[in-house]
C-alpha cells in the first residue's frame, strides 16, 4: 500500500464517476420533466423530453470523462 500512485487513483475515481454521472443526469432530467408536467398539465410529454435530454447530457459527460482518461493532458 505504500506505493500508491496518485494519478492511477485519480483515473479510477473519474472512471467510477462516469456511471454515477450518467444516472444523476437521467434522474435530474426526469425529475424536472415530471415537475413541469404536473405544473403545466402536459403529462407525459415534458417528462419524456427532459428524460431524453438527461440521457443525452449523461452520455455526453461519460464521453468527456472517457476521452479525458485516454488523453491525460485533458484532465483538469
Amino acid at each position: 500500500m505504500a506505493d500508491r500512485n496518485p494519478a492511477l487513483i485519480r483515473q479510477l475515481w473519474q472512471a467510477s464517476m462516469a456511471g454515477i454521472m450518467l444516472a444523476a443526469c437521467i434522474f435530474v432530467g426526469t425529475g424536472i420533466g415530471v415537475w413541469l408536467d404536473r405544473w403545466l398539465g402536459t403529462r407525459p410529454w415534458l417528462t419524456i423530453g427532459f428524460m431524453l435530454l438527461g440521457i443525452v447530457a449523461g452520455f455526453y459527460n461519460v464521453f468527456k470523462i472517457v476521452s479525458a482518461l485516454n488523453n491525460p493532458r485533458r484532465l483538469k
